[in-house]
């Protein structure tokens, strides 16, 4: 797209404008602005070719979400962005901006910024805190990916009493570190992401007072199925999402979800669960009833039959497949999940959904039971 022969006229009533992955220029751009200072969202990420020293935002005094993800920009191209629009941004995302030293960053004045992305960035934790200091009033979402430069042992979260999303994925967080921390947030904390924190013990890890957790992720983690049961009882009552992807240290033998009563989404993908293991999990009645969306990798550890029929909520499954020169694994969809969908899908699997007298026999066993 050459955006030298694109015309910006009537643009006045535009809000969204994602210009992402494009080879835009400044001065390409400060033309485009001009024509539309409506914007509350743009994206600029990875836009490689914005020089940011000649780009104005002056104008844009609605704009409330900023993505400049994978930019070049300075710490003092930033400060002179933000001061245009410190009065109305509210989440901004600065993951992979190499050139930033946060040392000479300036977020004072961001009064209702309540989303910050500073996944794999330099920061580090003298920085952080002192970031934190700024916005820690209305911060609701926190994503610190990678941040290897953090010592999180000497990183504040004293104050975050509205955060609601923390992302620590491939961080060096230790069990104390982390205990220290969810003391502080454990009030308010609804999703936490703790895949590839290869430095937690779970077994120290306390995760008493999350009222609130719904959404977990323990992807590529070292947990145990002790551990994982320790866990789910303390945050079995509001746990709606839950990935464990890669956790290869879990026996699913010794796993139990008894009473996770609003479980929608749950990860299983490349784990070690055997076919006999996982219809136990699915025929528990709390999973059947709310069960919405499975994930699972399909190898010669799932061999034969996965009977899925009593699952009256699942909307979505979502299979990994390993080659494997075994016969094909065969799946029993819930009536209403039309089998043709998921035949052209998943061409690997045999799908099909309950023949007349398996529904016989499900009803004869139900009505038995009542």
């Amino acid at each position: 797209l050459n955006f030298n022969t694109v015309s910006f006229d009537g643009l006045e009533n535009l809000t969204v404008l994602d210009l992402n992955h494009t080879n835009i220029t400044a001065e390409q751009f400060n033309r485009l602005l001009e024509k539309a200072k409506a914007l509350k969202v743009l994206n600029l990420s990875s836009c490689q070719q914005l020089n940011f020293n000649t780009v104005s935002f002056d104008g844009l005094e609605n704009l409330t979400v900023l993505d400049l993800n994978h930019t070049n920009i300075t710490s003092g191209q930033l400060n002179g962005l933000l001061e245009k629009v410190k009065k109305t941004l509210k989440v901004l995302k600065l993951s992979h901006c190499e050139q930033l030293n946060f040392g000479a960053v300036s977020f004072d004045g961001l009064r209702n910024l309540t989303n910050l992305d500073l996944s794999n960035t330099n920061i580090t934790s003298g920085q952080l805190n002192g970031l934190l200091e700024k916005v820690k009033k209305t911060l609701k979402k926190l994503s610190l990916i990678f941040c290897n430069q953090l010592n999180f042992g000497t990183v504040s979260f004293d104050g975050l009493e509205n955060l609601t999303v923390l992302n620590l994925r491939h961080t060096n967080i230790t069990s104390e570190q982390l205990n220290r921390l969810l003391e502080k947030v454990k009030k308010t904390l609804k999703k936490l992401t703790l895949s590839l924190c290869e430095q937690l013990n779970f077994s120290t890890v306390s995760f008493n007072g999350l009222e609130k957790l719904t959404v977990l992720d323990l992807s590529s983690t070292n947990i145990t199925s002790e551990q994982l049961n320790g866990l789910l009882e303390k945050v079995k009552k509001t746990l709606k999402k839950l990935t464990l992807y890669l956790c290869v240290r879990l026996n699913f033998s010794e796993v139990s979800f008894d009473g996770l009563e609003n479980l929608t989404l749950l990860d299983l993908s490349f784990t070690s669960i055997t076919l006999k293991q996982l219809q136990r999990l699915i025929d528990q009645e709390n999973i059947k009833k709310t069960l919405r969306k499975l994930y699972l990798t399909l190898s010669f550890l799932l061999k034969g039959t996965i009977n899925l029929s009593g699952m009256i909520n699942l909307k979505e499954i979502t299979f990994t497949i390993i080659p494997s020169t075994q016969k094909k694994t065969e799946v029993i969809l819930p009536d209403y999940l039309g089998k043709e969908y998921f035949k052209r899908k998943y061409p690997e699997i045999l799908f099909r959904n309950k023949n007349f007298w398996e529904s016989l026999t499900d009803w004869i066993k139900n009505w038995g039971s009542n």
